[in-house]
């Protein structure tokens, strides 16, 4: 307190003696002639540091105090600006814990780990839950959904790993990318494939009459679209499941649909000559069957009959919020039959094509009739699902006008036939614009500003938070003076000056906005400067007696050796001494990437304004942050030596760093609700969709209605 108290009193006394005695001293090597008034002033000296470290101390504290404070009340935006009942603020704090914790330990949630993790933490829950409740048909036919298929968000880790690895081509990466999820699902299939029957029979068996069940276990009957055992069944009775379904869903030609589409495939294969041949004669005959039986039902349904389970399982488990959703969408099947009515009508078609049919079978007039037929149904008497689904509308458009083909080869086109196809196309077409103003409706809404700021300041989280814990560390190590954390506007101004030189050579000079000969030769120069300053600094710490000025000796030095070295390297050239200093951060595989994937021209390909777009993802891609935090720390070490106080230099990073570290926090939370909004369509769209297939299908029903159609 009394140092306190006496700050303001000798600061303009204090202030006044260290200016004369400076201009005493001149260039740092005179002494004092009157060595009696030493003590005095080294005393006030003192003192003056002192006031001025206690002041830098408190408004370090209160900057610390203000940040936690703006965090605080960030976090508290941020809840309120989330939709209630979301997961939208526990998917914030999720990404948040992953950023500051996520270097330290596992912050994945299940849904983000690897298939074989996944595996292992279903089948604790799993038993854990039906064991609670054993028999809840509803959770049994839940538990074997979970484990029919992965959830596959750790094609992020798996795309990591591939760009990578030392073998990395931009060419193959979606191959390597697809070939190595691949390989993590069959093994989480292998594993779960005995189960899955297992728990969907036993829901059955609970309550052997409700149709809900018997839908999933034939939907379930074989793995997920996408795996290398899609063709292999679960169950090797499999038809005579199937069979039972029908008598107790009957109306229903779901199973119908299912039976058919496999049959269809064993029925036709490829030739040497590329041409269409019969390959099974019984699934062929059973396909024309179960397609003429599908035409004659009622309707074909199947929606997300065990959705109500999923989300009960979720929760029971104890799933994490953050990704309950994401987990969910990938245990959707209604897609499965979507693909099953596709592949049916390919299937009928290809059998149409067949060089030599069998004996007695339809002609393939009559074959394509049965596609146009099936797609018709698929249209008029099917759920949502299917009945918009743009893929089913592209078929049926195409089987009408196989069937046209066939007739003008055979006579002439049928008004009915005509009728049909200018149905189909009139169809697909309100349907694809329909569809358009649905999926503008939901779409994902750019916000560059937002997004780069998101980007950067979480990115900087990680390496000012491994700053801090180092300079804490030794803090401790070095004495624990509580005068020496406070911030240092050097170090700051430091830090922008490291930003700068990373943004140039690893985002403006690899987005090829300046040529290689000028990179290398700014890389060159700024490696010269900084061996020069570092040379020159050691020299004027030094305290060495001499008469003459070393400041003025360095600097005549320097200009005659830089002249010297200009003339040699204009006789012999640069290259006989290694020069310029090659930069390397040239080949960019982020970028690469997102370049054969996404047209580059277009306005929100990446984050960040136009004129330094491509810049800003470079710096992100080669890791200019935390290489920004790398060039601090050598500028640290410079200062270090510089100042010769290297405890209270160490107080000075250890408060610095964490202030820097809370400041990302701050910016991050802040901008997060603005990035939650901007997807917030397509998040609700998924809740809307695991609430009610009909009301996610709304819209397009409305769009579709005969009224609408007819105003358009």
């Amino acid at each position: 307190m009394q140092v306190s108290r006496s700050c303001d009193r000798d600061n303009g006394e204090t202030g006044e003696i260290r200016r004369r005695e400076r201009s005493r001293r001149g260039n740092g090597f005179y002494r004092s002639p009157d060595a009696s008034k030493a003590p005095a002033v080294l005393h006030t000296v003192r003192e003056s540091r002192k006031c001025y470290n206690h002041r830098m101390q408190r408004r370090t504290q209160w900057a610390l105090i203000g940040l936690i404070l703006v965090a605080l009340v960030g976090v508290i935006r941020m809840h309120r600006r989330s939709r209630t009942g979301s997961e939208e603020f526990a998917m914030s704090l999720h990404t948040l814990r992953s950023a500051t914790l996520g270097k330290v330990v596992d912050c994945r949630t299940q849904t983000q780990q690897f298939p074989d993790r996944q595996l292992e933490y279903w089948n604790r829950a799993i038993d854990r839950v039906l064991a609670e409740h054993p028999h809840d048909a509803e959770l049994h036919a839940a538990a074997a959904t979970v484990l029919s298929q992965p959830c596959t968000l750790f094609a992020s880790d798996v795309a990591t790993e591939v760009a990578g690895g030392d073998r990395f081509s931009v060419g193959d990466f979606d191959g390597d990318v697809m070939a190595r999820i691949e390989v993590a699902r069959d093994a989480f299939d292998a594993s779960a494939a005995g189960r899955v029957p297992e728990l969907i029979r036993r829901a059955i068996e609970l309550d052997p009459d409700n149709r809900t069940w018997w839908r999933v276990r034939a939907r379930l009957l074989w793995p997920p679209m996408m795996s290398n055992d899609e063709d292999t069944p679960r169950e090797t009775d499999w038809q005579e499941v199937l069979a039972k379904a029908r008598d107790i869903d009957g109306g229903n030609s779901l199973y119908g649909i299912i039976e058919a589409r496999r049959m269809s495939e064993q029925a036709v294969d490829l030739d040497e000559a590329l041409e269409f041949v019969v390959n099974n004669a019984a699934s062929w005959q059973r396909t024309i069957e179960l397609a003429e039986q599908i035409t004659s039902a009622q309707e074909l349904t199947l929606g997300e009959p065990a959705i109500n389970g999923l989300v009960r399982l979720h929760r029971l488990a104890g799933h994490p919020v953050a990704t309950t959703t994401e987990s969910l969408r990938y245990r959707f099947i209604s897609q499965e039959l979507v693909m099953d009515v596709c592949q049916l009508i390919r299937g009928l078609l290809r059998m149409s094509e067949v060089k030599s049919p069998m004996p007695g079978s339809p002609s393939p007039t009559e074959l394509v009739a049965l596609a146009t037929a099936i797609a018709d149904f698929a249209v008029e008497r099917s759920g949502a699902e299917i009945r918009y689904d743009t893929n089913v509308a592209k078929l049926r458009v195409w089987a009408w006008k196989e069937r046209e083909t066939l007739e003008q080869k055979t006579g002439e086109v049928s008004e009915f036939t005509k009728r049909g196809l200018a149905d189909a196309i009139a169809w697909e077409n309100d349907l694809v614009a329909a569809s358009l103003v649905f999926a503008n409706a939901i779409r994902v809404e750019s916000n560059p500003l937002a997004e780069a700021a998101s980007a950067i300041s979480i990115a900087l989280i990680d390496p000012w938070m491994l700053v801090a814990a180092m300079a804490l560390m030794l803090w401790l190590v070095t004495g624990r003076q509580s005068a020496h954390l406070s911030f240092s506007f050097a170090l700051g101004l430091m830090f922008f000056v490291a930003i700068g030189i990373s943004f140039v050579f690893l985002g403006v000079g690899p987005a090829r906005q300046i040529s290689s000969t000028v990179q290398d030769w700014m890389l060159t120069a700024l490696v010269f400067a900084w061996g020069i300053c570092m040379l020159t600094g050691m020299a004027m710490r030094s305290r060495l007696r001499l008469r003459f000025s070393i400041r003025s000796l360095l600097i005549a030095s320097a200009i005659v050796a830089v002249a010297l070295q200009l003339a040699f390297q204009w006789q012999v050239g640069w290259a006989s001494l290694g020069l310029p200093i090659k930069v390397s951060a040239t080949a960019d595989r982020f970028i690469a990437i997102v370049e054969s994937q996404v047209t580059p021209d277009t306005e929100t390909w990446l984050f960040g304004s136009k004129w330094f777009r491509r810049a800003n993802a470079q710096w992100l891609a080669h890791r200019g942050p935390v290489a920004s935090i790398a060039i601090f720390g050598i500028g640290w070490i410079a200062w270090m030596i510089w100042r010769r106080d290297w405890k209270r230099e160490v107080g000075h990073l250890f408060a610095t760093s964490l202030l820097f570290a809370i400041a990302s926090v701050c910016v991050w939370i802040w901008v997060e609700p603005a990035i939650v909004e901007s997807v917030r369509p397509k998040t609700a769209s998924y809740e809307r969709y695991i609430e009610s297939v009909d009301a996610y299908y709304s819209p397009l029903e409305r769009a579709m209605s005969p009224a609408a159609r007819r105003s358009r």
